[in-house]
């Protein structure tokens, strides 16, 4: 039994456990903090009363400050409501007018503004009524102090009336000015100009958005002012700041309120052109392309403004407040487009979507390595708007007329070949979304008329550069297209044809020009008619480099299409050799007087610049004397032969006999 009363006072001893302390200690933190809530929003409504006591203090000695100027002098009223809205106007001792007032190291701001109060028919004197002479002036002062919160500033208002003849002269007048927000609610606090002959008068607008301001118009017909709304950072509803309208004649003793203003802090809006995914679309293709923003609310004829880009983002700036949307081009999508409301001050950003056209090209010129997409009808690769396609089978750009280049950077190399849509070509039509594929139209070059022998080329005017009537350097026979006897196809664009025979280089100039290249048309066949100009060459004076004017012998007569000088010569009793190249004489024939000077010969040349080569050795006369200080060979001149050139044409050959 005893045992049993042990363990009882044991079990009964054992205090608490750790769920039951941490338990308790919950509790105590959920109180604590309740309790110290409590203190602390008393202490903030303590801070908040007291702040509203001074406050409401400040209010009162301004308005008594007021009531006491306001009847200390006859023109004391007029004063006071030409001052409109003053701030920290009148400061406690030791502080500085237009600074807050300091109480008990919180600093309070002290806003007065005053008002006409006119009776008429209506609420304010902006909304009707006939002048009274004897006006009443309204004065609010509001206070206010940092930290508020959700306290509102605490107001007073109060209506001085000016003794009997006194303050308003009776023909004076006033002009109510009108101001709303955005929303149509009057806007408050604005403030208002008046200006007219030498008279400017200041004022803002009251709780009801109206502003009254006494003016002194000349006898007669009165004088003509003007009304503005002087705040920065407002807008009306064409976006002008601080805007401003004509009030008109007002004459003496009148009450004018035919001015009033919808007026509000402009927002921005950002404008982003992008493909049907989201995506941005490259600045090359945004660069002027047409974006149409439209506005719920707007003044002007239309609610619409396109605007041309310059890259894929647009920024608008001092937009009146009200619902805007944005589209490509300038024809509304059927589907409909991005549209925002755009807040006072506020800002938003509205997508453009601009759906790419795509398509494809087949049948592009052999050698193409690049083709570049240009507006519809261009003549040249590097207009303004052409832009590179990287991949011809599956092309991107903007919906519109369009035109193709093909550029070949290889062998053959040619530059900026016009295609479909260039030119006079009928354009290609790409609408927005997939497109029917381009085929790359077949053009083929015939050679016709007296052709040369040898291989005939088409070299790129771009790759060639300014030829005149000469034949390219044999270098660049690898970058021209060789044409068969047969037509060849060949990209569209000018070329420079000719026919290279071993040293002997043929071009066909026509007409009466000193160059010969020759376009060729895309998308169909086109015959390159090589002119006759079979010349006869009449060649005099050859028998001048004989030595001995009793031997009847002329020398072997040459002509090389490539400039040659003595040194380049090397000549034998068996031939000629001009840089490494044996020449073939000329067929040439005549007849030699026996004195050697008056010898000639003649034969029939293609047209070029031709360079006239003799040689004095022959196989023969192994004993023939030299000439020239022992060179028995050389150049003698040189001349052009074109298609118009009169034949028969002649050349003497002029040496220096030893």
């Amino acid at each position: 039994m005893r045992d049993l009363v042990r363990r009882t006072k044991r079990a009964s001893d054992s205090g608490f456990g750790l769920v039951e302390v941490m338990v308790a200690c919950l509790v105590l933190g959920i109180m604590s903090a309740a309790i110290v809530a409590v203190i602390m929003q008393a202490q903030s409504a303590s801070v908040t009363n007291r702040s509203r006591i001074a406050a409401a203090n400040l209010a009162a000695r301004e308005l008594d400050m007021v009531r006491d100027e306001f009847h200390r002098t006859k023109t004391a009223p007029t004063d006071i409501a030409q001052l409109g809205t003053v701030v920290d106007a009148h400061p406690l001792d030791g502080g500085t007018a237009g600074q807050p007032l300091v109480v008990d190291g919180t600093p309070y701001t002290v806003t007065r503004s005053v008002q006409w109060n006119i009776t008429g028919n209506g609420q304010s004197a902006c909304d009707g009524g006939s002048l009274v002479i004897y006006p009443t002036l309204g004065v609010t002062v509001s206070v206010t102090w940092p930290r508020m919160g959700t306290v509102h500033p605490v107001v007073s208002t109060a209506q001085l009336a000016p003794d009997k003849g006194s303050g308003i002269p009776n023909t004076d007048s006033f002009i109510a000015v009108r101001v709303k927000d955005s929303t149509g609610a009057p806007s408050v606090g604005r403030s208002i100009k008046v200006t007219g002959g030498s008279q400017t008068k200041t004022g803002s607008t009251d709780a009801d958005g109206c502003a009254v301001l006494e003016v002194a118009p000349a006898v007669g017909v009165g004088t003509s002012y003007t009304a503005q709304v002087t705040d920065s950072g407002y807008v009306d509803i064409s976006s002008t700041p601080q805007p401003s309208k004509a009030v008109g004649y007002v004459s003496q003793g009148q009450l004018n309120n035919s001015v009033s203003f919808t007026v509000a802090q402009p927002g921005s809006a950002t404008i982003h052109l992008v493909d049907s995914s989201g995506a941005a679309v490259p600045a090359a293709q945004a660069n002027g392309v047409k974006v149409t923003v439209v506005a719920s609310e707007y003044s002007g004829a239309s609610p619409a403004k396109t605007y041309t880009l310059t890259g894929p983002t647009l920024s608008l700036t001092n937009l009146w407040p009200t619902q805007y949307g944005a589209y490509y081009g300038t024809i509304a999508p059927p589907s409909g487009y991005d549209s925002k409301r755009l807040a006072p001050g506020g800002s938003i950003d509205l997508n453009a979507v601009l759906q790419l056209a795509t398509t494809s090209i087949d049948g592009l010129p052999s050698g193409t390595t690049a083709v570049i997409a240009a507006p519809a009808g261009s003549t040249t690769c590097t207009v303004t708007g052409a832009v590179a396609v990287p991949n011809p089978a599956a092309i991107s750009l903007l919906p519109g007329n369009w035109g193709f280049f093909a550029v070949g950077q290889g062998n053959p190399a040619f530059a900026c070949s016009p295609g479909p849509g260039t030119g006079t070509q009928s354009p290609i039509t790409l609408g927005p979304g997939p497109n029917d594929g381009v085929t790359w139209g077949t053009t083929t070059l015939q050679l016709a008329g007296t052709v040369p022998a040898g291989t005939r080329y088409a070299l790129d005017t771009a790759k060639a550069g300014n030829l005149g009537s000469a034949c390219p350097n044999t270098s660049l026979d690898a970058s021209a297209i060789t044409l068969g006897t047969g037509a060849s196809t060949i990209p569209a664009g000018t070329w420079y044809v000719y026919a290279r025979n071993g040293a002997t280089c043929s071009v066909p100039i026509a007409g009466a020009t000193n160059s010969y290249p020759f376009a060729v048309a895309y998308g169909g066949p086109n015959t390159l008619t090589w002119p006759n100009h079979a010349v006869t060459l009449n060649i005099s004076n050859i028998g001048a480099i004989v030595r001995s004017n009793s031997i009847n012998y002329w020398p072997s007569v040459y002509l090389s299409p490539v400039p040659v000088t003595d040194s380049s010569v090397v000549c034998s009793r068996t031939g000629l050799t001009i840089g490494g190249t044996t020449q073939v004489p000329l067929a040439l024939s005549g007849t030699n007087n026996t004195n050697g000077t008056k010898a000639t010969t003649s034969g029939t040349v293609y047209n070029g610049t031709w360079y006239l080569i003799a040689n004095d050795q022959n196989s023969s006369k192994p004993t023939w004397p030299t000439r020239n200080g022992g060179k028995t060979c050389g150049p003698a001149g040189s001349i052009v032969i074109v298609a118009t050139t009169t034949s028969p044409q002649s050349l003497a050959y002029s040496v220096t006999v030893p």
